[in-house]
């Protein structure tokens, strides 16, 4: 029988260690009580924010985000939500103006529901990378509101 030991690893390069295909290589949480309240139909910041600085320039980074979404206004609408690497002005990872999710109120009362969503980033950097993620109403009679605990995970992923 034969055992393989190995201190250390580097890539083809020579430079840095490597990581196995899909293997997880940190996980950064963020979280925050911090509320926002949006009545514009463009994305606003929210404090739902978080860095990671991958280790590897082609490593992908899982963002997941659970918060609470409300909604109170006197017409139909939604809160409607996406990630931002970056701030609103950086790269929409969401669908355009559709986000990644919207929190539809169909009632003239204020109403809330638990948001959950999960999208995967391939920046190609080894900088430091920040994730917000934006907030906006689906009409300007609305008030689109997070409020609670919000949680953004950040989790990079090998190549």
């Amino acid at each position: 029988m034969s055992t393989l030991r190995v201190n250390n690893m580097t890539n083809a390069g020579g430079t840095g260690p490597t990581y196995a295909s899909g293997h997880v290589i940190q996980v950064q949480t963020f979280t925050t009580t911090t509320d926002t309240e949006a009545t514009s139909t463009s994305f606003q910041n929210t404090p739902i924010t978080g860095t990671i600085t991958p280790k590897s320039v082609n490593s992908k980074i899982v963002v997941t985000v659970s918060m609470m979404a409300l909604r109170h206004t006197n017409s139909l609408g939604g809160s409607i939500f996406t990630v931002f690497r970056g701030d609103n002005t950086g790269v929409n990872i969401g669908s355009g103006s559709n986000g990644l999710g919207c929190r539809w109120h169909n009632q003239s009362v204020m109403s809330d529901g638990n948001v959950c969503v999960t999208v995967t980033d391939t920046p190609n950097s080894t900088s430091p990378v920040t994730y917000t993620v934006g907030l906006r109403s689906e009409n300007a009679s609305n008030i689109a509101r997070t409020v609670g605990l919000k949680v953004i995970t950040l989790m990079e992923v090998a190549a």
